[in-house]
């Protein structure tokens, strides 16, 4: 089997910006609204393009902005670890988030339906846990590890054996892990 792969000269930019075009939104889009989404036409494979639906994950959107969405298709994407089977769609069949494809967009980019669909707050859970899989993780060094382990021990040590309150612990940490100097 063989690939249609057009060979194709690469355009060259130039440094005018693009146009600015106004949204058709009457209120700012929300967490877990899903539209549906104009993408780009110059998008090349295996980019989406063509106007699809897409759940928004961006908080504090405004409506001359940009948003934070996951693009979803129709395509069966059973095999995939990185898609999540909606349980609400905007046309009723079904539809799958593709969640190693986020995408900032404009929020003109955005068409509202005539009701305002929206993912459960299950398929949300879902979509975000796979999207946090392919985004890296702060790394720590080792002597920021070895000062919360020190912490830590000092804090908590003589009660990790007599049932420490796990939230104290937890607070104690996330806290360290932000104020601490590397």
């Amino acid at each position: 089997m063989t690939d249609n792969v057009v060979a194709i000269k690469v355009a060259e930019y130039d440094d005018l910006p693009p146009p600015r075009v106004a949204t058709t939104l009457t209120r700012a889009p929300r967490v877990r609204d899903l539209y549906w989404c104009r993408l780009p036409k110059d998008a090349e494979l295996p980019e989406f393009w063509k106007e699809r639906p897409a759940v928004v994950i961006s908080r504090n959107a405004g409506l001359n902005g940009v948003v934070m969405v996951v693009p979803c298709t129709s395509r069966d994407q059973k095999g995939s670890s990185w898609a999540v089977k909606l349980e609400d769609t905007i046309d009723g069949g079904d539809s799958w988030a593709v969640c190693d494809k986020p995408m900032s967009v404009a929020v003109s980019r955005l068409r509202a339906q005539r009701s305002s669909p929206r993912v459960t707050e299950g398929d949300f859970t879902k979509i975000l846990a796979k999207v946090l899989q392919v985004t890296p993780t702060p790394i720590m060094s080792a002597a920021k590890r070895e000062k919360i382990l020190g912490l830590l021990q000092s804090r908590h040590g003589k009660h990790m054996n007599e049932g420490a309150d796990a939230g104290k612990i937890l607070d104690d940490l996330l806290s360290w892990m932000i104020n601490l100097k590397d």
